[in-house]
């Protein structure tokens, strides 16, 4: 499944980068799973009908039905990273233990791990109670307004009113969580971080590029302030519900002293500053972004493209603790 490079983008047509890596997607899944695409109601729904929603009709149709919720698009992958990836990124890989690709863990596994429970089930000769519904979206990535969302107002539009709904779900912590346990850990995820995107455009008095000002009122002057900003100045650090319960069920694994203080962020707040403040410190996770500047020269006469390369590498060194190499 990891072989289909079924990207999602917000500016593609139905969202889908290559439409007909979607197509080959759905012609394989109805291949790889002959025995569900017979026995469930299989609708291929959204724009572009690059959805899936999956019933399995229940024994008893009085009792409202689950929903178990995944999807098919993955992150594009920019050609100035595919040097960093180990194996390729659409090539489902089998090495060292693992299986390698774009989709490998968000969010490919789920559908297949869905399926793969649901034929086991059916060749078992199980048959649910309930109805079970399947919802596979084809542009999560990007917001799925093409895809889940029109699943929604389609299961709306039936008055289907379901008794549980289980999304993606969470990795397993097999390591455990620093600082608190080296114990497997599983979280049941209740609660998403959304996301706010804040465009800033500022301008700078005008003139050419030929004759910028030095005075520091330049776009590219008044940008690095910000960043800069930003970067030393990040939003405080702090716990809210329900990673504070998280937290606080994990005290019976943690060391004595770190388990009284778990405790204590029930009834005192300067506990859950003090534990929000330690958390940030330990983590090993990162946000990996890239980002892209354009520089304009002008260079003056005797002067080469060499030289706009030796002042950006100069520029470079100074503000990146990083090797430069290009």
């Amino acid at each position: 499944m990891l072989q289909f490079a079924t990207t999602s983008n917000p500016d593609a047509e139905h969202h889908a980068v290559d439409i007909e890596e979607f197509h080959k997607l759905g012609a394989w899944l109805a291949s790889a799973y002959t025995d569900i695409w017979q026995h469930f109601q299989v609708e291929q729904l959204g724009s572009g009908s690059l959805s899936f929603l999956l019933t399995w009709r229940g024994s008893q149709q009085q009792l409202r039905p689950v929903l178990f919720i995944s999807h098919t698009d993955v992150v594009p992958v920019t050609a100035e990273t595919l040097q960093d990836w180990r194996h390729p990124p659409f090539s489902g890989a089998v090495a060292d233990g693992a299986v390698w690709g774009r989709g490998a863990q968000d969010v490919k596994v789920g559908v297949v791990s869905l399926l793969e429970a649901a034929l086991a089930l059916l060749r078992q000769g199980f048959q649910p109670a309930r109805s079970l519904l399947f919802a596979f979206g084809h542009d999560e990535e990007v917001g799925g307004n093409l895809g889940a969302v029109h699943i929604a107002e389609l299961l709306a539009s039936r008055g289907v009113q379901l008794e549980m709904i289980v999304d993606e779900g969470i990795g397993l912590a097999l390591a455990g969580v620093a600082p608190f346990t080296k114990q497997p850990v599983a979280l049941v995820g209740t609660a998403e971080k959304q996301v706010q995107t804040v465009q800033v455009t500022v301008q700078s008095p005008g003139g050419h590029s030929s004759k910028p000002p030095i005075d520091g009122s330049t776009v590219g002057g008044q940008m690095g302030r910000l960043m800069a900003a930003v970067s030393a100045q990040p939003p405080p650090t702090k716990l809210v519900p329900p990673t504070c319960e998280f937290m606080i069920a994990m005290a019976d694994l943690a060391p004595a002293w770190l388990s009284l203080m778990l405790l204590a962020v029930k009834h005192v707040p300067f506990a859950g500053r003090l534990l929000a403040k330690m958390v940030s410190m330990a983590s090993e996770e990162a946000a990996a972004v890239s980002g892209s500047v354009t520089i304009n020269f002008r260079l003056l006469p005797g002067d080469t493209p060499q030289t706009a390369l030796q002042l950006t590498r100069g520029w470079l060194g100074r503000t990146l603790l990083l090797p430069i190499s290009a």
